[in-house]
């Protein structure tokens, strides 16, 4: 009779076991899953960033400045503008949103203001 408990004992130690490592391994493979998706997310994300990108031919300063802008030292400012051209099928599109930003890396501050599409003007 106390051949029988040793088996029964086994058994349970082994189905735990078993157990135990069936969850372990489910749970590598959903990290292994989520982390496969966020990589996914991250390059798919960095590929259109990098789709969006264009340099500007100018070199390295407008012909209507005397002198380069050195961003480091000097406050610079720069348009974002907004365009939406769903209403003309991706065809000549219209800024909705204008935002002009001014980056002073002095004072380590930045200011935005933004322009309202709709707002009018007095054109002489």
């Amino acid at each position: 009779m106390a051949e029988r408990i040793k088996v029964k004992v086994r058994k349970k130690k082994n189905k735990k076991r078993r157990l135990i490592k069936r969850f372990i391994v489910l749970m590598l493979l959903a990290l292994l899953a989520v982390g496969g998706v966020g990589i996914y997310k991250i390059i798919n994300t960095i590929s259109a960033a990098d789709g969006t990108y264009d340099e500007l031919e100018r070199g390295e300063k407008s012909k209507l400045r005397d002198d380069v802008v050195d961003i480091q030292k000097k406050p610079f400012s720069i348009l974002f503008m907004g365009v939406e051209d769903y209403s003309t099928n991706g065809e000549h599109g219209r800024t909705d949103s204008l935002i002009v930003v001014t980056l002073d890396p002095k004072k380590k501050s930045m200011k935005m203001l933004s322009i309202p599409r709709d707002t009018r003007v007095h054109l002489a």
